[in-house]
């Protein structure tokens, strides 16, 4: 069964799942022989591993979809990667939903910030300005008609918190179609095929 349906069906259940963050093929194995549910590859652990910086929008999608490949075929639980913006406008979230698939990710998320983003957990910068709601609907849609292999596409808004260093766990939930199908016109069978990251109230590390 592919890791897309696994996910979906945990998501679809209302578990809560559990996805600490990898940064290489042994970190992602030893997640998975510790018992988790699925895997997540993040732009902090990754930019810190690879290139020793802090994470400031340094690392491209070469690498980050390198790394993703590399933990998809070491592992047999699914692979949630973070797919930044998208890696450029609309145009770019359509090539980086079809590599993030052939990549093997059972899921991507994007983020609703301008390029280049700053980590928002990062004290001492300013936080990366929104995009428009105009602008980030065109991305969802891209994202949305593009995916072939029923690959999830998550909002990942940023964490507005005082604190920085404070970390909210995420749990993926259904969208209220509403006013963001109204926006590009999806039809009902996509409602599931899009999902949003809500904070929870309690603090945990995730990277």
């Amino acid at each position: 069964m592919r890791q897309t349906i696994t996910l979906r069906r945990m998501v679809e259940s209302r578990k809560t799942v559990i996805a600490p963050g990898a940064y290489d093929a042994f970190s992602a194995m030893l997640v998975e022989k510790a018992g988790f549910d699925a895997i997540y590859v993040g732009s902090f652990a990754t930019e810190a591993a690879l290139l020793g910086k802090p994470d400031l929008a340094l690392m491209g999608k070469v690498e980050r979809l390198w790394i993703a490949r590399n933990i998809v075929k070491a592992v047999n639980i699914p692979v949630i990667a973070d797919a930044e913006e998208g890696f450029g406008n609309a145009l770019g979230v359509i090539e980086t939903v079809r590599d993030f698939e052939a990549a093997g990710a059972a899921a991507i998320h994007l983020d609703d910030e301008r390029i280049p983003s700053r980590c928002p957990m990062l004290s001492g910068l300013p936080y990366t300005p929104l995009l428009s709601v105009d602008e980030m609907c065109g991305k969802i849609e891209a994202a949305v008609h593009t995916h072939a292999t029923g690959l999830e596409v998550a909002l990942h808004p940023p964490l507005r918190d005082d604190e920085h260093a404070q970390i909210r766990p995420l749990q993926l939930e259904p969208i209220e179609v509403g006013d963001v199908q109204r926006q590009f016109g999806l039809e009902q069978p996509h409602q599931h095929q899009v999902r949003q990251v809500r904070g929870h109230d309690h603090h945990a590390a995730d990277h």
